[in-house]
């Protein structure tokens, strides 16, 4: 499988610095966004394969870049993560269109699985609208 394009948006430069790292050990390519904004930016002028949020954010929170990232991108698939986690966060990320909500403290095997279970997505649905053209 070729190297996938992760989108990662978190205002904690921690967590942003370790996910961007064990991605990237991975062999994922990475473009790590420090705020809501800047990510939303880095989706208007490049093509991921993966956005992987924060939902709460100063500014331009993460509820906001899934809105737009499901409107301008509605194949890639979008991975909610928070701090703050509620189950009404979770069920109005999923209804969104998320494809999944991770919970921090998060495990890194955890993290893994659930971006390599959005890549496989995100392939099929690439193929599938190949096979269509």
């Amino acid at each position: 499988m070729n190297p996938a394009h992760i989108l990662l948006i978190d205002d904690e430069a921690i967590a942003l610095a370790n996910l961007s790292h064990v991605l990237e050990r991975e062999g994922h390519r990475v473009t790590a966004c420090k705020d809501g904004a800047q990510g939303l930016d880095a989706l208007a002028r490049e093509d991921f394969d993966l956005v992987l949020s924060d939902i709460k954010m100063p500014g331009v929170d993460g509820m906001e870049v899934l809105r737009q990232a499901r409107q301008r991108h509605p194949d890639i698939p979008v991975v909610m993560i928070t701090g703050h986690a509620t189950l009404d966060s979770a069920v109005d990320a999923m209804k969104a269109g998320a494809f999944h909500y991770l919970a921090k403290p998060f495990r890194l095997a955890e993290a893994r699985e659930v971006v390599k279970s959005a890549l496989e997505l995100s392939r099929v649905k690439r193929e599938n609208q190949e096979l269509k053209l």
